[in-house]
């Protein structure tokens, strides 16, 4: 779950007619000319280093816009979060903080009414510039929330004669549907008109060389005229295009186009276009014109992705992550056999940009996020189909809420697969299929804060190459797992680099083996608040180390072996665990780059000499926490209140 701080911000109204405005508010016509009726907003202090996001929609002065409008604009590099104002007249009707891109008004606007919008970025806690103020007037028609969007097939598309699947979108609170499919735009005499409780229909028989036209309206929603768009389709044999190129191929990408609202995607250069499918924007081809790779990233698709998308078998690589994709996965995905990367959701953000796909070395961490930040919203399950794709190397769907179990136990049939990432999902209730031991040349495995019960199956032992596991928990502002047992043998997986089990029930004894000399890459070890006995090991064979984390435990002993962290590790922590003895007089690194330490709430004792406090000292240091429980005699208040560092000590 996504911790949203409230952000207050004061404006103030002026009649203009009555009152001269102080310097406090934007003039009714300000600066750029702007005429009056403009809403009146207090300014921030802004950086004129910072630019403004880019406002993609609505477009400024654009009439008949839908009154449950959203409002869009394209990510400034780095920002971690959006300010967004929205006002009629001199009435502020929107003023929020949120992380992503995109703003929809949980209640509709006024129709026939002007409004006007800006948005600003935020990073790091300093906000920007604002954009331009745009304005848009809202459609005289309020539209009706229960008219049924089609998805496939695409309006004018060609169809086999043999069997034409219809597919709808599914509508809260609604079980049947009523559709009508004719050779008469009029729908006079429908060839079919039935009511169904499903969201797709598949008629058979058709004729041949013939056009068709269908419509679906909700049944029981008060309005029997409530009908869908109308859309055509042609029967006729498949057969092969120039360059070799296939219409199956040719049609998908344009039911994709016509069920995510291809006329308002960032990019549809080439889209519907007879040019070849490799001008097509995101769209590559093989030498026999097959599409191979639909890179649509970050690109505006809004709907549901058509089950017509399993028709392009020859596409290796898929990502339509950051777009604004709904509905459920269509288990035609399984007919995909040439997949080998496939990203449907997951996190988009990161310091310094937008997060695509997963890095091309894999000794490198993928890290999920410590929020939710994925803006496709997937609903139901994996479809087990998944487990068809015998080539595919990387499958990410992640951050999906929505989403829930159980983990398809077909996943443990894609013996090529390298990266998994599936973390922050809802598979409460549910368990990690001991299948997942079968991927043996597995490097990436992450099903981080997704709610996940049960045990560890001991086949994940197997995975000898991973070089990051993550089942723990991202941050407090995310769900935890609740794994229960023991943790299964790892000393075998030498390759390892970052190890996170955090926020879960685990029990046994804390292992000793990683610091045996065969993990020297390792730099992330994380098993904190589970039920672990034991001790510390030292970290001698640990050069790389920069995260370490054993608080919330049952550990016991001394912690001397602390005296052995490399100098530059980031982040210690031992708290709130059993800990006994005096602490070390001596042996401390001089810490150079040491953000947090927890040593609190042991059983400790002696003293803390001055000489660890000079050492612990550096401008990185945030959080210095050696109190609590434990019982020093002399802690060195005069060392420690000369450290230059910033920070929570204590």
């Amino acid at each position: 779950m996504k911790l949203r701080l409230p952000y207050l911000f004061p404006f103030f109204f002026c009649l203009m007619v009555l009152v001269q405005c102080s310097d406090s508010v934007i003039q009714s016509t300000d600066e750029k000319g702007e005429a009056p009726g403009k809403p009146a907003l207090a300014p921030q202090h802004v950086s004129s280093q910072e630019l403004p996001p880019q406002q993609v929609e609505p477009q400024n002065k654009a009439d008949d816009v839908s009154v449950r409008t959203r409002f869009e604009w394209k990510a400034v590099e780095g920002a971690d979060k959006y300010i967004l104002h929205a006002s009629q007249g001199n009435q502020m009707v929107i003023e929020t903080q949120l992380e992503g891109t995109g703003y929809i008004h949980p209640e509709n606007l006024r129709n026939e009414t002007t409004y006007y919008w800006r948005v600003r970025a935020v990073q790091n806690g300093i906000e920007g510039n604002w954009s331009e103020i745009h304005s848009f007037t809202t459609s005289s028609v309020i539209t009706n929330a229960t008219q049924v969007q089609l998805i496939s097939p695409g309006d004018g598309a060609q169809v086999p004669p043999t069997t034409l699947r219809l597919e709808w979108a599914e509508l809260d609170e609604i079980t049947d549907y009523q559709l009508q499919l004719t050779n008469h735009r009029s729908f006079n005499a429908p060839v079919a008109d039935e009511v169904v409780s499903e969201t797709s229909y598949e008629a058979s028989g058709l004729a041949n060389d013939q056009t068709y036209y269908w419509r679906v309206q909700a049944v029981g929603d008060g309005d029997s005229e409530n009908w869908s768009a109308v859309r055509s389709v042609t029967t006729g044999e498949r057969g092969n295009t120039d360059a070799g190129v296939t219409v199956s191929d040719r049609q998908a990408l344009m039911d994709l186009y016509e069920s995510t609202g291809g006329d308002r995607w960032h990019n549809n250069s080439g889209w519907g276009s007879s040019a070849p499918l490799n001008s097509w924007h995101g769209i590559a081809t093989d030498g026999q014109g097959r599409v191979i790779r639909v890179d649509l990233f970050q690109n505006n698709l809004r709907g549901q992705l058509p089950a017509s998308i399993g028709q392009l078998d020859e596409v290796t690589y898929i990502n339509v992550k950051f777009n604004y994709l709904t509905g459920t996965i269509p288990s035609s995905i399984g007919n995909m056999s040439s997949l080998k990367t496939l990203i449907l959701a997951g996190r988009t953000y990161d310091v310094g940009g937008t997060v695509k796909e997963p890095p091309e070395d894999l000794v490198f961490s993928y890290h999920p996020g410590k929020y939710v930040s994925a803006t496709n919203n997937f609903s139901g399950t994996i479809p087990s189909t998944a487990g068809n794709l015998s080539n595919l190397e990387f499958l990410e769907i992640a951050n999906q809420q929505s989403i829930i179990g159980p983990i398809p136990s077909e996943i443990g049939n894609l013996s090529n697969l390298k990266g998994l990432y599936l973390s922050l999902n809802d598979f409460s209730g549910t368990t990690i299929p001991s299948s997942l031991g079968n991927l043996t040349n597995l490097r990436h495995l992450y099903i981080a804060a997704s709610q996940l019960e049960g045990e560890i199956p001991s086949s994940l032992s197997n995975l000898t190459l991973l070089t990051s596991l993550n089942l723990g928990e991202l941050s407090n502002h995310t769900p935890d797992n609740h794994l229960t047992g023991t943790v299964p043998d790892f000393s075998a997986s030498t390759d390892l680099r970052s190890f996170i089990i955090t926020d879960n029930n685990l029990t046994g004894e804390y292992p000793h083996y990683w610091n045996n000399g065969n993990f020297t890459e390792m730099h992330t070890l994380r098993y904190s608040w589970n039920n672990f006995t034991g001790t510390l090991h030292g970290f001698e064979n640990l050069p790389y180390m920069k995260s370490f984390g054993v608080e919330g435990n049952n550990l016991t002993g001394s912690i001397d072996k602390l005296t052995t962290v490399p100098h530059n590790i980031r982040i210690i922590g031992v708290g709130w665990n059993n800990f006994s003895g005096d602490f070390p007089q001596s042996g401390w690194p001089d810490f150079t780059e040491i953000k947090t330490l927890y040593i609190n709430d042991n059983n400790l004792t002696g003293n803390i000499p001055c000489s660890f406090w000079s050492k612990l000292d550096n401008p990185k240091l945030g959080i210095a926490w050696i109190g609590g429980t434990n019982n020093f005699s002399d802690t060195c208040p005069s060392g420690k209140n000369a450290m230059q560092g910033n920070g929570n000590i204590r």
